[in-house]
């Protein structure tokens, strides 16, 4: 493994901020500008953590342990996620049913 780069999990999460970014967008106006940043910029939270823990790490095993170590970051941050999702599906609800 040359660089973080290569790592499935690397991949992933920054996918699946790429994903979380384009859905914050969807939320309403008076969200968009608060909650919406907020969601925006943990989106890229953990992605950031896999590369700066990475770049601290010589070692697998520090590197490991660094990830779990922020483990509680990543917890908030998929609560974060699961809401702004979840408000989303039931705006849209909203919006196919008026």
């Amino acid at each position: 493994m040359k660089s973080y780069k290569d790592l499935d999990i690397y991949k992933e999460s920054k996918q699946l901020a790429i994903e979380v970014h384009k859905l914050s967008l969807m939320l309403p106006k008076f969200e968009l500008y608060e909650e919406g940043a907020q969601i925006r910029r943990s989106s890229k939270a953990i992605t950031s953590l896999i590369c700066e823990g990475y770049g601290r790490g010589r070692y697998k095993g520090e590197f490991i342990k660094y990830l779990v170590m922020h483990m509680p970051n990543v917890r908030k941050q998929w609560f974060t996620w699961s809401f702004c999702l979840k408000r989303i599906l039931l705006l849209t609800k909203a919006s196919i049913c008026l």
